[in-house]
């Protein structure tokens, strides 16, 4: 592919596998470069993702029958994590900190709000059925072997 073809943006995009980035780059950048990604507790997550695009399912088809929003194949390449580290979400302020404290970048602790206003009701994990939760849990096995905390 010449420039031309791929864009301005040299090929990437938003939200992009690590398999495809490794593709666009130098192998010694790929290699040198610290590289993470931000994952969030599954079970939230997944709560997340009915809001932002279940408005066409109800609550249990959603949690019964739904496609889960797994991202693990983005930080992973044949099932093996790529990154240097796995963010948090849940600490997220703290863990970007570091991130940035390890790469010498200045940070504040300020994260802007984003894709508010999708929840047009409180949905909690403890308002979904064990089957519900289990099926979820199921889904993300390494999303909470990235995560580290299933319990």
């Amino acid at each position: 592919m010449d420039s031309d073809s791929i864009g301005a943006n040299n090929g990437y995009y938003n939200h992009m596998s690590a398999t495809e980035i490794k593709a666009l780059c130098a192998p010694d950048v790929w290699d040198s470069y610290f590289k993470f990604c931000i994952e969030r507790e599954p079970v939230d997550k997944t709560i997340s993702d009915y809001f932002y695009r279940g408005k066409h399912f109800t609550i249990d088809e959603y949690f019964d029958e739904g496609e889960y929003c797994s991202d693990f194949y983005k930080y992973s390449i044949d099932k093996e994590i790529c990154v240097d580290k796995v963010v948090n979400f849940s600490s997220l302020g703290n863990e970007l900190s570091s991130v940035c404290k390890h790469l010498g970048i200045p940070f504040d602790g300020w994260i802007p709000r984003a894709k508010s206003g999708y929840r047009t009701k409180s949905l909690t994990a403890d308002m979904l059925s064990a089957n519900q939760i289990q099926r979820i849990r199921g889904a993300f096995q390494e999303e909470y072997g990235a995560l580290e905390f299933l319990q």
